[in-house]
């Protein structure tokens, strides 16, 4: 009777044993899937890379760095906002560019947009696809981008900047960079929205300076 028991008993412990394993196993897979076949899962990978020391030699860096960079007294290094930067404006912003209705886009993508732009409100990403909608052409070639000289401004624990993006055939397109002081796990360093009407106009075009003769970019003066 007694051995009984206990084989009935060892049975149990096997089959909760087995059971446990299952459910450890369907919780690894959904991991998995979540990570590598879901559009949120590809932005927390593209997230933990631009938070990396990791940069792919495509990355072309931000045009006249140093004017942010400094004044800035944060902990993250340049490439960083370099990451950030490229990806929004190859990647992020011919997106947006054929987004037809952006309350839709916003309801399906609001957590990929959360996690690579900081962006947490319909209204603050509507801005943005207003922004990329003034633009023009079947296609957008990237050329270029750049800190707007005088656009830098100090917060708390952040540092605000003014990205120029320039895209062939098309005016300069502005975009305001709020940068944290330090990598915060699951959090974007580089916070985007789009610049007021009015605030910043770009003085010069890029194709007015000769080729090679600014390594570090367009400048983009600007009249406040």
């Amino acid at each position: 009777m007694m051995r009984k028991r206990n084989k009935n008993k060892n049975k149990k412990i096997k089959k909760a044993l087995i059971s446990v394993a299952i459910i450890v196993i369907l919780i690894i897979l959904i991991n998995i899937i979540t990570l590598y076949c879901t559009p949120q899962g590809y932005a927390k990978r593209m997230l933990k890379y631009i938070n990396s020391d990791k940069v792919n030699e495509d990355v072309m860096p931000i045009g006249n760095t140093s004017s942010w960079y400094s004044e800035y007294h944060g902990n993250i290094n340049s490439s960083v906002v370099d990451k950030s930067a490229y990806y929004f404006a190859t990647t992020l912003v011919p997106e947006y560019y054929k987004v037809e209705d952006s309350k839709a886009y916003y309801k399906k993508h609001k957590k990929e947009i959360k996690i690579i732009l900081g962006v947490t409100k319909y209204e603050e990403f509507d801005q943005i696809v207003k922004n990329v909608k003034s633009l023009q052409g079947e296609n957008l070639e990237f050329e270029e981008y750049f800190i707007i000289d005088g656009s830098t401004k100090n917060g708390d624990n952040s540092i605000n900047t003014v990205l120029g993006i320039q895209y062939k055939d098309n005016e300069v397109i502005l975009f305001n960079l709020n940068i944290s002081d330090k990598i915060k796990k699951g959090k974007t360093p580089v916070i985007y929205c789009t610049v007021k009407t009015g605030e910043y106009k770009v003085e010069r075009k890029s194709e007015d300076i000769e080729k090679g003769s600014n390594p570090e970019g367009h400048t983009g003066k600007v009249i406040n």
